[in-house]
């Protein structure tokens, strides 16, 4: 018996002292390689990703807009309708044959139809509605507006989005064709279409014709926008060969009446984009953002901006701007401007391409798919970033570039 308690007893200290010495060898083992979980937790993406799986070209989405409570985007193949996100299905593709879409063109989405031109033929200029049927577009080229155009080419090369042409509330049509080989220099024309959606679905062109701006003829010009607004249209350009160089900017109302202005900002300072918010016109200069007044020639500072961002969205009182992969909210900016930044994870990378409220999300289209989430939650999850007073200067470039 006595022997036996000692064998135990010894197998007890000898089973403690290997314990003790595993325990030793570990933590000095792991003193500087703390020990790691081997399946960690993995966060859940804060976006939510609809993706049209295998399908590359219907990925890289260019514009998009909502109508008839349903997301329609423009894609390589035509144009691409979703009723409900979480579904995870498109609702239908209507082709758009020969459509470009890339950056250098981006189709325009109005109420009711989309305006693009023909890939790798920039002479022609197509409309199309959202309805199911196939053969229903309607196009134009300048030799239809008038013969004597029948050597311009449409003015698509542009830098910013959508700005090849706009389309109003009345569904008028306006861009600008050039005269490319003109001996003396470029000629460049303002033309208009109007068209007209059947109930049928078939889309008709009413009525065309063309107005003559004498500060774009004989030179080159530099496009940055062509902005419709209530029932006018906005021309932003640069005329850039000596010596009659300057910034320009013409306001043509619904009757053909214009308003031509040059160097309306300071000389060397031009307009690269229009927005609409509350109702009321904004342009956004090279250092600045303006307010309209009614006279049209006077423009009230709103707030200092770098101009980087590609386009401008009013959604619930709030101004979305956007650049590469940054979202940026402006907010009281009749009063004092706030600004802040919204989460990026998990869509770092991408290029935003249009913003709209879609049912209750926030939707982003993107070249990778669609990115969305409450339109609740994202509003409590921004960040303020820009508590600046009115007048101030802010500059993006930090955050965008």
């Amino acid at each position: 018996m006595n022997l036996n308690f000692k064998n135990n007893k010894a197998k007890i200290i000898i089973g403690l002292l290997l314990v003790a010495i595993v325990t030793m060898v570990t933590m000095c083992c792991t003193k500087d390689n703390p020990f790691v979980p081997p399946n960690p937790p993995v966060d859940e993406p804060y976006w939510d990703h609809f993706l049209v799986m295998d399908n590359t070209f219907l990925n890289f989405i260019t514009n998009s807009t909502v109508v008839y409570n349903r997301l329609i985007c423009t894609v390589r193949d035509g144009l691409m309708m979703i009723d409900d996100l979480s579904s995870g299905q498109v609702a239908y593709l209507k082709p758009l044959y020969s459509n470009s879409t890339g950056y250098d063109c981006v189709p325009i989405l109005s109420n009711e139809a989309v305006v693009y031109t023909q890939r790798f033929m920039q002479n022609m200029i197509i409309f199309n509605n959202y309805h199911i049927y196939l053969m229903n577009a309607a196009s134009i080229q300048p030799r239809d507006i008038e013969e004597q155009f029948k050597d311009y080419f449409f003015y698509t090369d542009v830098p910013f989005q959508n700005t090849f042409g706009a389309m109003n509330s009345q569904n008028r049509f306006v861009t600008v064709i050039t005269d490319r080989e003109h001996p003396s220099g470029r000629n460049n024309v303002v033309v208009y279409s109007d068209i007209v959606v059947h109930s049928s679905g078939v889309t008709e062109i009413t009525n065309s014709g063309y107005w003559t701006i004498s500060s774009m003829l004989g030179s080159r010009l530099s496009i940055t926008d062509i902005f419709a607004y209530q029932d006018k249209f906005y021309i932003a350009y640069t005329r850039n060969e000596a010596p009659d160089t300057g910034n320009f900017y013409i306001e043509i109302s619904a009757n053909g009446s214009m308003r031509e202005f040059r160097d309306t900002f300071d000389r060397g300072i031009l307009v690269y984009s229009f927005f609409e918010y509350k109702g009321v016109l904004f342009a956004q200069t090279t250092d600045r953002m303006l307010r309209y007044t009614h006279d049209g020639e006077n423009w009230n500072a709103a707030v200092g901006l770098n101009p980087v961002v590609n386009t401008y969205k009013e959604i619930d009182d709030y101004i979305f701007v956007h650049s590469a992969d940054n979202i940026i909210i402006i907010s009281e900016i009749f009063h004092d401007v706030k600004m802040y930044r919204l989460p990026k994870e998990n869509m770092v990378g991408v290029a935003i391409r249009s913003i709209n409220k879609f049912h209750d999300d926030l939707v982003i289209t993107t070249s990778h798919g669609i990115f969305y989430k409450s339109f609740e939650d994202v509003m409590n999850d921004k960040e303020l970033i820009f508590p600046l007073g009115r007048g101030a200067y802010i500059d993006l470039e930090g955050d965008f570039l």
